[in-house]
């Protein structure tokens, strides 16, 4: 059975900007958030593209939550292709859903939620000075689901991605 979970992207204002489902690996040891951590670990959070690349930055908490989705279906296509041995130069259906903002937990399958914050405020982000890794200024706060057996959430972290990243995953 799989580990379903939700990667929730607040902005700095803290408002929800996007609930994104993923079907499975969302426990925190070396699972999909650890896979999320490494596509970010060398990007730095902006207030604008500087004119020098796209690549290296998260033009703020907006951008991250589509590069988050973006990274996650096109991770899964290679995993797909890797299996099956599939050629098809396409992204593969299915594994990344955007959930609405008024579902109830309670009505998901989901066991681990990720809430991810910014540790400042977007406009002071402005590249190059104002640019932070962002390993460094997204806070997660994971929880872990149980609501079959009537226990709810318990908290799992709190803290930066990166020590996050330092606690959980094999980098």
């Amino acid at each position: 059975m799989s580990t379903r979970g939700l990667i929730e992207v607040f902005n700095s204002k803290n408002e929800l900007l996007t609930r994104i489902y993923v079907h499975g690996d969302m426990y925190p040891d070396n699972g999909m958030m650890c896979e999320v951590s490494r596509f970010l670990s060398k990007r730095l959070l902006v207030n604008g593209i500087p004119p020098d690349g796209h690549f290296d930055v998260v033009n703020g908490m907006d951008n991250l939550a589509a590069l988050i989705v973006a990274h996650l279906v096109h991770w899964n296509t290679k995993e797909i292709r890797r299996f099956s041995n599939v050629k098809k130069n396409d992204l593969a259906a299915g594994f990344v859903y955007l959930y609405p903002f008024n579902l109830d937990i309670k009505d998901t399958d989901v066991e681990y939620i990720y809430e991810l914050h910014p540790m400042m405020e977007e406009e002071k982000l402005v590249y190059p000075g104002g640019a932070q890794k962002v390993l460094d200024v997204v806070r997660v706060v994971a929880k872990k689901y149980e609501w079959w057996d009537g226990t709810g959430p318990t908290d799992v972290f709190d803290g930066t991605l990166r020590d996050f990243t330092k606690q959980y995953c094999k980098i």
